[in-house]
């Protein structure tokens, strides 16, 4: 879904204990500047968050986006 997708994940990620703020800055940062490029997929890959939560989250987010008519920055 891009990268303000993975936002909300990495937001929800942090907001709930599973990723640390140091670790969502590190993501951010090692992701470039590529719109393109799923940062969040970074997280899976280090470990910091298994397959299934990153489900779980998306699951939540997409929710959380229906609340808001789709619009993944007013969550």
């Amino acid at each position: 879904m891009g990268r303000d997708f993975d936002m909300l994940l990495a937001t929800l990620a942090v907001r709930a204990g599973y990723l640390s703020p140091a670790q969502f800055d590190e993501a951010i940062a090692s992701s470039g500047d590529s719109a393109e490029s799923s940062f969040f997929e970074g997280v899976v890959e280090r470990g910091w968050v298994s397959p299934q939560l990153k489900r779980e989250l998306q699951q939540q987010a997409a929710a959380k986006m229906l609340e808001h008519d789709g619009d993944v920055w007013k969550t």
